[in-house]
């Protein structure tokens, strides 16, 4: 599952320590909902949708048919806006 850092840390040092921990991005306070938004988007541009019905990470499961997420079991609450960030 792609990673995007939003942080108010803009020095070099801060963007290289994400990106070596794995993030795939990362986002300086102040950005555009239209920036967010297209790096979202952009690793669904390069990657084919997998078919698998829930992905894992740890204690987080995200279950994409049924739209649900979960950590250690439980469910957790999402509104639309954050649904959608887990469907890409």
């Amino acid at each position: 599952m792609p990673v995007i850092l939003l942080t108010a840390s803009g020095g070099l040092c801060d963007r290289v320590a994400g990106l070596d921990a794995g993030a795939d991005g990362h986002l300086i306070r102040a950005f555009t909902r239209e920036e967010l938004d297209a790096r979202i988007l952009a690793p669904s541009h390069r990657k084919p949708q997998s078919n698998a019905g829930a992905v894992q990470c740890g204690k987080i499961r995200y279950d994409r048919i049924g739209r649900m997420l979960q950590t250690s079991g439980q469910d957790v609450p999402l509104n639309r806006k954050k649904l959608a960030a887990f469907q890409y």
